[in-house]
């Protein structure tokens, strides 16, 4: 037997002996005799155990492997999600029908880009866009912005195309503001097929209303509570995700707004998440880097919420990632309200970004697309697939991957006090 590449054994103040691999995604306490035995295998020694059922364990977790086995199960994983991301049976549309908005947020990456709404004619080229991958069995809509509900009838007549079409699936979600996200609009969101709604707050209302301002100047936080009691008491059966922009200015108080909001919707807590979206520097777009979060600072964030604040869903155990961005996938585009073709979110508004439109006539920049598909792919780069972690990491942001930014999973550096939270928040009923 041979010690895993895969594997993370640490000594717990707390807990003992605790060891984790990144191949099967397996989390195991060791019984306090047999961590000692088991570590020094790490170091090229022999181990020996006369327990078969930890035996059977180690194997199972893949902690303890045949020669060349790592390898072999690595390349396999790195072939599925190959096949993952070129799949053709997904078709992945991020649409913004508009780059307007009714907020003037001081941090977004499209405050400097022309505003610009979708026409007929170009929504009439996305429907057949879509029309050309079928029988695709899944197509997967979300709408995003600016604002994209001041388009909102012309959400309605595309979502109404959209669920026409030949594929055996089809689900949609919304991003927005949600400060015109009213009593008609939500009692229409059911059958129009959107199942998931995302909000963001960026804090209790005193900080809200700093950074989440309409244009005017005025505050919004209430509107969008008043919004949000509508939505939960409409017909409206999906998941509202509430993500809380987090930064160095305003982590102290993460934990007051998510208060409030599982206190205020707590009948119905099974359909709302409350989650933590980490604000950090994407390209060159956003000047202001000093109050912007890295890794280090994320670990920091979330193994505090728990420790001092208790909060329960903080993510701290890794998950392995088979699906990657969409800026990775095959069929995976965000659409301009000018029907042109991005590979992330954030280049919307760039014109030397953009890999093809929904305009057959139009050409398309394949070696952009190539870029993405190929160049930024962290299954083509040899450190990440060396890396320990790579299991359980897509490789990063593949935008931060080809600027050459820092793209590091929290895990890597911190993986030690994360994978303790997770087996504090287990033992304790808090997780």
């Amino acid at each position: 037997m041979l010690w895993s590449k895969y594997n993370h054994l640490f000594q717990s103040e707390r807990h003992g002996w605790l060891l984790y691999n990144a191949l099967s995604n397996t989390f195991l306490e060791l019984p306090p005799q047999l961590g000692g035995k088991f570590s020094k295998l790490h170091a090229g020694e022999s181990f020996q155990c006369d327990d078969p059922g930890i035996v059977l364990q180690l194997i199972a977790a893949k902690a303890v492997v045949e020669p060349g086995e790592d390898q072999r199960l690595r390349d396999i994983l790195r072939m599925k999600r190959r096949l993952a991301d070129l799949s053709e049976r997904m078709l992945l549309l991020t649409v913004a029908p508009t780059r307007n908005c009714n907020f003037a947020c001081p941090y977004c990456f499209e405050s400097n880009r022309a505003g610009v709404s979708m026409s007929r004619e170009t929504e009439e080229q996305l429907v057949q866009f879509a029309e050309r991958f079928q029988p695709g069995q899944i197509f997967g809509v979300t709408w995003f912005g600016g604002e994209p509900l001041l388009r909102f009838e012309q959400i309605r007549r595309l979502s109404e195309r959209f669920r026409a079409l030949d594929f055996k699936r089809y689900h949609a979600s919304l991003i927005t503001n949600g400060y015109l996200l009213d009593a008609e609009k939500s009692a229409q969101l059911e059958e129009l097929g959107i199942q998931d709604v995302q909000i963001t707050l960026d804090g209790p209302e005193q900080i809200h209303d700093k950074r989440r301002m309409l244009i005017s100047g005025e505050g919004t936080f209430r509107r969008i509570l008043e919004n949000m009691d509508t939505l939960f008491a409409s017909s409206w059966s999906g998941v509202l995700h509430l993500r809380v922009n987090v930064d160095r200015s305003n982590a102290d108080e993460y934990h007051s707004v998510h208060r409030l909001l599982y206190e205020r919707y707590a009948s119905f807590a099974k359909r709302l998440r409350v989650y933590p979206g980490i604000v950090h520097a994407m390209g060159k777009e956003n000047p202001d880097t000093s109050c912007l979060f890295n890794a280090e600072d994320a670990a920091d964030f979330q193994i505090e919420q728990f420790r001092r604040y208790h909060i329960r869903n903080m993510s701290f155990y890794p998950g392995r990632k088979l699906f990657n961005c969409i800026a990775a996938r095959r069929n995976g585009y965000v659409v301009g309200p000018e029907g042109e073709l991005y590979k992330c979110w954030n280049d919307i508004g760039i014109t030397e970004r953009i890999v093809g439109y929904v305009d057959p006539k139009k050409t398309w920049n394949t070696a952009l697309l190539a870029e993405w598909l190929e160049g930024a792919s962290a299954l083509n780069d040899p450190e990440c697939m060396d890396c320990s972690l790579m299991p359980i990491c897509d490789g990063g942001c593949p935008a931060l991957r080809r600027e050459g930014a820092p793209h590091c999973s929290r895990y890597r550096n911190r993986l030690r006090e994360l994978l303790e939270a997770h087996y504090d928040a287990s033992v304790s009923g808090k997780n």
